[in-house]
């Protein structure tokens, strides 16, 4: 076995292998068809991002992905045989030394970083449905520092009824960008939250991705909270994608944001999956 670049003669194996180690994670569902995932691996959107090939003569095994940016983080690790994984994991730790990184990310708490837009609905935390790659980064000095929890909502609960806050809201719909749209509620000219939510069309092209939604954020302001606007803001996004055609909604949530858990519960959001973010730190050649 040996570590390699990404070469397009690669291409349908890792494809295979991804969608064969993600097929149990509630938020990858929708993988992306063999060409998007083709154009993704061999151009990913975070340029400064390295492909590692682990190969046994031409056959491609799996593999890991190495962002060099504002933090190094490893923000792939996909592979079904142990020995390849800690080879790829190999060739991850000693580039990073190489570039005198202190402290190494993996599966890091952020958004739209892994090479494969379509993981975990965008989300990098590495899903407790992918085993291997956990186990690999505990025995080799990584750390878990985050935990999210990733929860859906179907029918027959969704959409939840839309509900009006005691306090006198008006909501104005802002359009970012195509598929991307913000819901702010004012009071007296004075934002008081927001609600970011968008269909999953713009990570997969999985012709079903575009009938389910996803909540990007939701936020209100401390002074105005326990009045219902945090509640009229999503109740009133799931609606709007409803009306778009979605059979139902994704979020997720730090396992530690008491305060939003009960909501989503309340409305028929059930946690399908959870994930961890890890870091090694000291690192030394």
């Amino acid at each position: 076995m040996k570590i390699v670049a990404l070469r397009a003669a690669h291409l349908d194996d890792l494809y295979a292998i991804y969608c064969q180690v993600t097929a149990n994670v509630a938020h990858c569902r929708f993988a992306p068809s063999r060409a998007h995932f083709h154009a993704t691996l061999t151009q990913p959107a975070q340029p400064a991002t390295q492909i590692f090939v682990a190969e046994e003569q031409t056959t491609a095994l799996g593999f890991a992905a190495l962002l060099n940016h504002d933090e190094a983080t490893i923000s792939g690790l996909f592979v079904q045989d142990e020995a390849a994984g800690q080879a790829l994991l190999d060739a991850c730790l000693l580039q990073a030394r190489a570039r005198n990184v202190q402290q190494l990310l993996a599966f890091a708490s952020n958004h739209n970083v892994c090479p494969v837009p379509s993981y975990n609905a965008g989300w990098d935390g590495l899903s407790d449905r992918m085993s291997l790659p956990s186990r690999l980064l505990a025995r080799n000095g990584f750390s878990p520092y985050h935990r999210e929890l990733h929860l859906a909502c179907a029918a027959p609960l969704y959409p939840p009824t839309p509900t009006r806050a005691t306090a006198p809201i008006k909501l104005i719909e802002q359009t970012a960008a195509e598929n991307h749209h913000t819901l702010v509620a004012v009071i007296e000219d004075q934002e008081v939250g927001n609600c970011e939510y968008s269909t999953l069309a713009d990570l997969s092209d999985d012709p079903d991705a575009a009938r389910w939604g996803y909540i990007g954020g939701l936020y209100a302001s401390p002074a105005f909270r326990r009045q219902g606007i945090a509640r009229q803001l999503l109740t009133t996004a799931l609606d709007h994608l409803y009306r778009q055609g979605c059979t139902g909604c994704w979020l997720t949530t730090a396992a530690d944001n008491w305060e939003a858990q009960p909501l989503y519960l309340a409305l028929g959001f059930e946690v399908v999956d959870s994930s961890a973010s890890f870091r090694k730190t000291g690192m030394v050649a």
